[in-house]
């Protein structure tokens, strides 16, 4: 076998594994490896969920007078629904010292605490655990509307100049 024989099946081994090693990069599996391990390290890395606890305190104060009355009302939290999927869920809430009464507006429940001659300071807690999830939207390129269907007041108080 000549020299010039062997360089010759060399470079067939060589660019064989080459087509080899390009082939099997082009299959899916290898594809959702390559991204797995090399892509997605780099991209932004979000929780498909969340789980929150908020703690809101408020206080009246009478600071040194009297109240003669208050009522203080504030939206109770709600779990938020989309096609069955959880985009907010509200796992506990406590508040102390309990609600006097609900009150619905017909838009959302009220948690409302009333009280008279208050002389020195009235401290409501309430505790909300928050489950909430992620949901990407798609949207129908044909029927999403652009920035000229905002009313001009509108993108006056709302939009920034980005938008303009």
């Amino acid at each position: 076998m000549s020299e010039r024989s062997r360089k010759v099946g060399k470079t067939l081994v060589v660019v064989a594994v080459i087509l080899v090693v390009v082939l099997l990069l082009l299959l899916p599996p290898t594809q959702d490896l390559l991204r797995k391990y090399l892509v997605d390290p780099f991209s932004p890395q979000y929780p498909e969920e969340v789980h929150m606890e908020f703690v809101r305190t408020l206080t009246l104060d009478a600071n040194g007078g009297v109240i003669t009355s208050y009522t203080v009302d504030l939206p109770r939290p709600v779990s938020i629904v989309d096609d069955s999927n959880h985009l907010q869920k509200v796992d506990r809430l406590a508040v102390s010292p309990p609600y006097d009464h609900l009150w619905d507006n017909s838009t959302y429940e009220s948690m409302v605490w009333e009280g008279e001659d208050l002389y020195g300071t009235f401290t409501l807690t309430m505790t909300i655990e928050v489950t909430q999830s992620i949901k990407v939207w798609k949207f129908d390129e044909e029927k999403v509307l652009d920035k000229d269907a905002v009313p001009l007041y509108y993108q006056d108080s709302y939009l920034d100049d980005e938008w303009r």
